[in-house]
């Protein structure tokens, strides 16, 4: 079987139904308060104030069955959601078996102190994985996602034809199959798709999607700006609204979840914005919210090495942080002296890929030549993805 066409077609499926006419997440237009309250281990946490359509469509995608109440039950019987649902939990299931538990060992092991201390993640060039910010930090209360891919909307499911769907299913399984199959999403793939299919509109489905696999309870999802003070602007008048990265309007989205069983309310933030220096002199306003936060770890992985240069973001980093997580393709090493952090180093560095030639480090490969303080890495991730090619570093702040 070729393995990557089959990742391909599991993905296809997954997502099917992500957006096929959109309903904009404006306060108007948000659907009313149900106030029957979901099923919950936990019952400290009042779900009758949050609208379960949220979750009811997250775990549509997720391919997970409706709970009693859910306004989308029906769904359960359709028959393409069926097929999704058993094509997915096969697919899912192998990749909890064999994805997940190499980085689930590693992050008991190199990880337990940042996850015992950790407040609020970084992790900016994240595109929508939220697969990896949750594998790695669990127990993260927020996380701030930054990335280029457009935020999109929650779909109103109300069309269900062929043509929309099969139309969505070419744009996903170009644009998802590498998250599995590399360990990272590919940005200017997944934007092109974006933008070929009036059905995939942006990554806040996927967030949503993979949050349900996850196990939370999606509570509430809002599109959100920044004003010129660096304070967050929930957003009521869709008129306003510009999902475009690369212009100075923030757009964002805050989605609150929770895991039954555990009643700490969780937030993700996600801008869709070009942080490069240049465009945030004219957009400081995501610059002075980002030091408002209580962030203390930072996660950086298939980042195209652009911390090298984009001062602002690295500053964000490097005066808020306690632990850096990431791979090669984060900060420069230059950046973090001795006297300041203590490195661990894990994998190999041999070199970059060749379109990142002019950002190897040879300092950094002469700390894994020498192979102090180094451990070996049992799985695949960002760039160099083959098992024998992955690098991570942990550095914690003196």
């Amino acid at each position: 079987m070729n393995y990557k066409f089959f990742l391909k077609s599991i993905f296809t499926i997954a997502l099917f139904a992500a957006i096929f006419s959109c309903n904009d997440l404006t306060g108007s237009d948000k659907k009313e308060k149900n106030e029957d309250s979901l099923k919950i281990q936990d019952d400290t946490i009042n779900l009758a104030n949050y609208d379960r359509y949220f979750n009811d469509v997250a775990r549509f995608y997720a391919g997970v069955k409706q709970i009693e109440g859910s306004t989308l039950q029906a769904t359960d019987t359709n028959a393409a959601w069926k097929r999704h649902h058993n094509d997915f939990t096969i697919f899912y299931d192998s990749i909890e078996r064999t994805w997940f538990p190499p980085i689930v060992k590693f992050r008991n092991k190199e990880l337990y102190d940042v996850n015992k201390e950790i407040k609020t993640l970084y992790y900016p060039f994240s595109g929508p994985d939220f697969v990896h910010a949750d594998l790695f930090f669990p127990n993260a209360e927020n996380i701030i996602m930054i990335g280029l891919e457009r935020v999109g909307d929650v779909p109103k499911l109300s069309d269900l034809s062929d043509a929309r769907m099969d139309k969505f299913f070419k744009a996903v399984r170009i644009s998802l199959d590498s998250i599995f199959t590399f360990g990272y999403f590919m940005t200017n793939d997944m934007n092109k798709d974006f933008s070929r299919s009036l059905e995939l509109r942006g990554i806040t489905p996927i967030l949503m999607l993979f949050m349900s696999k996850a196990g939370y309870t999606v509570l509430d999802v809002d599109k959100i700006t920044l004003d010129k003070k660096g304070e967050i602007v929930p957003i009521t008048d869709k008129t306003k609204w510009i999902d475009q990265p690369f212009d100075t309007y923030i757009a964002g989205v805050q989605i609150k979840y929770y895991k039954p069983g555990n009643n700490k309310i969780r937030t993700l933030s996600y801008f869709s914005h070009d942080v490069s220096s240049k465009n945030i002199a004219k957009t400081p306003e995501l610059i002075t919210w980002l030091k408002k936060q209580e962030i203390n770890v930072t996660f950086l992985k298939a980042a195209s090495y652009l911390m090298g240069s984009f001062t602002e973001m690295r500053d964000v980093a490097l005066t808020k942080t306690k632990y850096l997580f990431q791979s090669d393709s984060g900060i420069p090493i230059r950046y973090l002296p001795e006297n300041q952090w203590e490195s661990k180093y894990y994998g190999k560095y041999k070199r970059t890929i060749g379109v990142f030639r002019w950002a190897f480090q040879p300092k950094l490969k002469e700390i894994y030549d020498k192979g102090v303080n180094v451990t070996p890495l049992e799985f695949g991730i960002c760039y160099g993805f083959r098992y024998n090619e992955s690098n991570l570093m942990l550095a914690k702040r003196k």
